[in-house]
């Protein structure tokens, strides 16, 4: 099946076999059949609520990867979209998108036209979430339009934690905050206003790179300092104490700190 387009801007889907005959694409239709995977993912993006993700972009048939969705302050989870040409295509596809993940991760599908028993296996565990766009997106007008389903096909992709944080006294807190020399507000703030709060928050941050983001601080020994303070106090934790790659993020104690900064 090829796509024509006419001079007025209509464009149609045309059978070379005759097997159908001729029909007429929207917006939507055009963009699913011939994708431009950078505009594909913008799209998809400011459909489903995502953070667009500045990584380059792959080519399709294969992964696209879309963005982050981050529902909750502390919770960023990655998505991408696939497009096999077989079930045992998207078979592959998932386990390639699973040996990559350290943390759940959403992959989307147009349809569910190869989904399988056969993946039940790399799927048991939640580490990939599938999710049929069928099922979250409605087209009208020419458009997508986000479906209320989104979310709780989304949310199985969150990580459960296994105990709540214990509470936070924010008297103690305040008092804390009000110690804190400039630097490390400004590290806390840094953090904040990227949204990483927590181990599986999104691309974490080396020493380095949160020394620019704090205010273009050399990463020197004074710098490394206060992030160990801050990791001291409970502010601060590093993903290498989670058996992952390392990289800053704040604790929900940090996070609380953000906020009684913004409020100073």
């Amino acid at each position: 099946m090829r796509i024509v387009e006419h001079a007025d801007g209509r464009a149609v889907a045309v059978c070379d076999e005759d097997i159908d005959g001729p029909i007429e694409l929207s917006h939507a239709d055009r963009m699913l059949r011939r994708p431009c995977e950078k505009r594909l993912r913008t799209h998809l993006c400011r459909v489903l609520g995502l953070h667009e993700t500045r990584e380059p972009v792959a080519s399709l048939p294969g992964v696209v990867l879309i963005g982050d969705w981050r529902p909750e302050p502390a919770v960023s989870v990655q998505a991408s979209i696939a497009v096999a040409s077989s079930c045992d295509d998207l078979g592959r596809l998932i386990l390639d998108v699973r040996l990559k993940a350290h943390r759940p991760v959403i992959l989307a599908t147009f349809t569910r036209q190869h989904w399988s028993s056969r993946h039940e296996s790399a799927l048991a565990d939640g580490r990939v979430v599938l999710v049929p766009l069928e099922d979250v997106l409605d087209e009208r007008d020419s458009a997508w339009h986000r479906l209320p389903s989104w979310e709780p096909f989304a949310r199985q992709a969150i990580p459960r934690t296994s105990s709540p944080s214990p509470p936070i006294d924010l008297a103690e807190l305040r008092a804390q905050v009000q110690r804190l020399k400039p630097m490390e507000r400004e590290a806390i703030v840094a953090l904040a206003e990227k949204g990483l709060a927590g181990p599986n928050s999104g691309r974490l941050p080396g020493q380095a790179l949160l020394a620019k983001w704090a205010g273009n601080y050399d990463a020197d020994a004074t710098f490394k300092a206060a992030m160990s303070n801050l990791v001291k106090m409970g502010l601060f934790d590093n993903a290498r104490h989670h058996g992952t790659r390392g990289g800053y993020f704040l604790t929900p104690r940090g996070l609380e700190a953000s906020k009684l900064i913004d409020q100073s």
